[in-house]
């Protein structure tokens, strides 16, 4: 303990109290290093008061008061930083769990969708295929029918045999006719109806078309927009590939390179090769 220190205890806090004026219980709390429940600011102007007062050098106490309050900064640091970890873990947890709940929301949300989708779409197709039954019925009743009106109109007789081959024969007609009826009716619904036929290329392109009905060819350069006649059946080669094509809201891109072979039958739009070009268009090749 320095000379200064005990000095001061020889005075003592009531008379360092009325020659001061500072509290008889601060100027206790001096005297024994009892720092607890004063500030830093506190102690510091105390010390500056006694040193003034008294003309001592208190620079022993006034460590001890730098020792104690950097003591208590350190300790309330650690605390902080242990408080903002845990905060920041719990933060953490909270967004991960709260990331996973949005995930498997999204999840049951696609399935569920997913699954309504398969269910409509099996629906329609279920529908189709009874629609479709239907009227090939229809149209078996139907040349049932007929049969039965030829014959009862021809009135058959067991005497007349010419009468009755020619019966058969017209009955026979009738179902052949009614035979491909079914075929034709067939054949246009399994046709599909495009109304539009647009080529869109990227850069300038060679076009030839050659029509499968007239046996026709065309050709030319297109550089914008080319608009084919949907009604008629035909091929086309392109010089490149690098094009769209929209059969009414439908687009078609293409990722071969090179020269583009394609073919449109009833409404429906095909890659063929080389080939097959010279098959449908009877061999033809020059331009």
């Amino acid at each position: 303990m320095s000379e200064a220190i005990k000095k001061l205890q020889d005075i003592g806090a009531t008379k360092i109290h009325e020659e001061t004026h500072i509290s008889k219980h601060h100027a206790q709390a001096i005297l024994h290093q009892a720092f607890e429940g004063l500030s830093k600011l506190q102690v510091n102007g105390f010390i500056s008061i006694l040193e003034r007062e008294y003309e001592i050098n208190l620079d022993e106490l006034k460590h001890l008061s730098d020792t104690y309050f950097n003591d208590i900064e350190d300790k309330k640091d650690i605390n902080t930083t242990i408080f903002v970890n845990s905060k920041k873990k719990e933060s953490n947890t909270f967004i991960y769990l709260f990331i996973a709940i949005l995930f498997l929301g999204a999840f049951t949300l696609f399935i569920s969708s997913y699954s309504k989708s398969n269910k409509t779409l099996s629906v329609i197709e279920e529908k189709k295929i009874i629609q479709d039954v239907e009227k090939k019925i229809d149209l078996k009743k139907d040349l049932e029918k007929e049969k039965k009106v030829m014959i009862l109109d021809l009135n058959i007789s067991d005497d007349n045999k010419s009468e009755t081959n020619l019966t058969v024969t017209k009955i026979e007609n009738i179902e052949e006719n009614l035979t491909n009826k079914i075929v034709d009716k067939i054949a246009i619904e399994k046709k599909v109806i495009v109304k539009t036929f647009e080529v869109f290329p990227k850069s300038k392109v060679w076009i030839g078309r050659f029509n499968l009905q007239t046996h026709k060819k065309r050709e030319g350069i297109v550089r914008h927009k080319l608009t084919m006649n949907t009604k008629d059946n035909f091929l086309m080669i392109l010089g490149h590939s690098d094009v769209q094509i929209k059969l009414d809201s439908k687009i078609f891109k293409f990722t071969n390179k090179g020269t583009l072979h394609l073919k449109f039958i009833d409404g429906k739009l095909s890659i063929i090769n080389n080939k097959e070009f010279k098959q449908l268009s009877n061999g033809y090749t020059k331009w």
